[in-house]
Formats: C-alpha cells, structure tokens, sequence
C-alpha cells in the first residue's frame, strides 16, 4: 500500500492511500479486476510482470500499452565476440520480432525497443520506426557476422529467470533464429531468482542474459541515462 506524501505540491491530484495487492493466482487477479478491486491484471509482486495469454483471451482490452520493464536479450560487450558492434547487429537482425508477437504471445503484444515509445512519441512504434539494426534481415545479418570474423558461427551461452511461462518459450525462439540465420549455438540455463538477478545486477557475467529495465522516468533523457549510461547504476550490461 502507497500513502500519500503530505508535502506534495499537487495536494489535490493525490489519493491518501493507494493499495495494490499481491495476487499470484490467475483467477483471484482476474475477479478482482472484473469487480473494479484492481486496475490490473498483473501479478503486482516485487518480482512480478507478465500476463499468461488465457487471461489475455478472457480481457479483450481495446488497447494496448506499452511495458516499462522491459526484457530482452543482454550482452557482454566488454569481451569479444559482443564488443564488435557488427556482432550486436547480426543478433538483432536475425531475430524475427513479430514472429514473437504472434506466436509466443497469440497477438498480444507490441514491438519494441530499449525505450519504450511513450517516451519519445504519441503514437505506438511500428517496426519501421525502430532503426535500421531492428529489422528482420537475416541475410544481411550472416553477411555482416561474416564481416565481423564469424562466418560460420560461434558459441555462446544465455542465462535467464523465467519470469513467466511465455519467457522460456521467447528464449527457446531466440536460441533457434540465432542457430538457423547465423549457425550460433546459445546454451540457455534457467536460474532460481536469487541467483539470476544477482549475476544480472552484478554486470560481470559472460555471454546473454535474457535482462531487464525496471522502473520509470520523468522524460526521455532521464530514462536513456538510467538504463543506457555507462555510469549509470541500472546499466547492468557488462560494457567497454
């Protein structure tokens, strides 16, 4: 439960107390959103974030809004092969985005990138909208890891904590467009929570991680620096 700030300059924009509980199960979430108990059907644990798609089939929303805690693949790029820039691209384009909206999440979903669109626009982002290295080409993206000393792949390894059940199966798909479009063989091994997040925070680790941006912004600028600046503390991405 949230309690207002007394010192606040908006005293009248605010509530005196905000609560938002803790419901694991899917059905619980569901029955409190239907009768107005929530305004969402995420977990709302500490660790928390997805929404399993049998729910997502049973709230038809009219919209879609974008993620502030995003997840994707993370990094090393303080040791080869990701600190050739070239290497990073490949990655990109060899991983078909929307073939992850589509089938991973049945449809529900939105493509995006390291800052969410809200940040920096009105309308929501399509693909074309996200830069160059965002686009599915894999046939660029062999070239280029050729360019890059790699032409016939590398090895690697990913780890990650399954947050939710959808998040093996977008890692299992990564793992499999990175093999079939470049010939990178990717180990995935699943970590307990405690484990995970303290190898990911830590930013020492070798290979992927399936990673994370937690928390919010006031602006675009705020929101780069804090998950994207070198000396950033919630940059946890080993870097040069």
């Amino acid at each position: 439960m949230l309690q207002r700030n007394p010192d606040y300059w908006d005293r009248a924009a605010l509530r005196r107390r905000v609560r938002h509980p803790s419901a694991p199960d899917a059905s619980t979430r569901m029955a409190a959103l239907r009768t107005g108990q929530r305004t969402s059907a995420a977990p709302g644990a500490v660790r928390g974030g997805g929404r399993p798609q049998d729910e997502s089939q049973r709230v038809r929303a009219k919209a879609q809004t974008p993620a502030l805690t995003p997840f994707g693949p993370g990094l090393a790029q303080d040791r080869p092969p990701f600190n050739d820039v070239r290497v990073r691209r490949a990655l990109s384009m060899a991983i078909d985005r929307q073939r992850m909206v589509d089938t991973v999440f049945e449809g529900h979903g939105l493509l995006a990138a390291g800052v969410p669109w809200i940040y920096y626009q009105d309308a929501k982002a399509d693909a074309k909208d996200l830069g160059p290295w965002f686009q599915y080409r894999p046939a660029e993206a062999k070239k280029l890891l050729a360019e890059a000393g790699h032409p016939n792949g590398f090895e690697t390894t990913l780890f990650y904590y399954e947050y939710w059940p959808q998040m093996s199966s977008q890692v299992q798909l990564v793992q499999q467009e990175l093999k079939k479009n470049l010939n990178v063989n990717m180990k995935i091994s699943k970590l307990d929570y405690t484990t995970y997040y303290g190898r990911y925070v830590e930013g020492k680790w070798d290979g992927m991680a399936w990673g994370f941006q937690s928390g919010h912004a006031v602006g675009l600028d705020e929101r780069t620096y804090v998950y994207m600046h070198s000396k950033s503390s919630k940059n946890f991405l080993p870097r040069q």
